[in-house]
């Protein structure tokens, strides 16, 4: 009813509407930064634990001062100064994907170093390993139970547990399901 008595408001809505749309596809800009795995790759890089490193091996790795890794500590600065893996390098979370950060990355890549993201725990670190395997970064790995666990890794002459803790649900992540 309301277009038989006045066409042409119609006309001028649909030519504002078609405008609008035209105008926003042009001024959109492009994405900075793009995909370059899909979920699908990322979930069989974790269920073949591809991604994964104990807290022993990192231990191992930082004594030797190994230069095939580097280890990217994500947490804040003054969880940091607290306490850290040797060696590593502190880049806030918030820093992650800055440009600075990414190059520095692109340059570890380029010289085949394996980059080991840790934080307080492996689920915080586990985010920001994921976006950057999706980013294309195919040799990073996540510290398996965070800076928790590595600072207590049994020493030289003490035994591993048989399933150790990082490996093993907590009474209060069950009772959060």
């Amino acid at each position: 009813m309301f277009h038989a008595k006045n066409p042409r408001r119609l006309t001028f809505a649909l030519i504002a509407f078609v405008l609008i749309i035209i105008v926003g596809l042009i001024t959109m800009s492009k994405p900075v930064h793009i995909y370059k795995s899909n979920s699908a790759e990322i979930l069989k890089s974790i269920l073949l634990k591809e991604g994964e490193l104990t807290p022993e091996k990192a231990m191992l790795y930082a004594k030797e001062n190994n230069p095939l890794f580097v280890f990217v500590d994500i947490r804040d600065p003054y969880e940091y100064v607290k306490g850290h893996v040797p060696n590593a390098i502190n880049i806030s979370l918030t820093e992650l994907l800055s440009d600075e950060t990414l190059k520095t990355f692109d340059k570890y890549t380029r010289d085949k170093v394996t980059i080991v993201i840790y934080a307080n725990t492996q689920t915080e670190a586990n985010g920001p390993w994921m976006l950057l395997k999706q980013l294309g970064y195919s040799d990073i790995k996540v510290l398996l139970g965070g800076y928790e666990y590595y600072s207590k890794v049994p020493k030289e002459n003490e035994k591993v547990p048989e399933n150790p803790e990082y490996y093993v649900e907590s009474q209060s992540m069950i009772l959060q399901k």
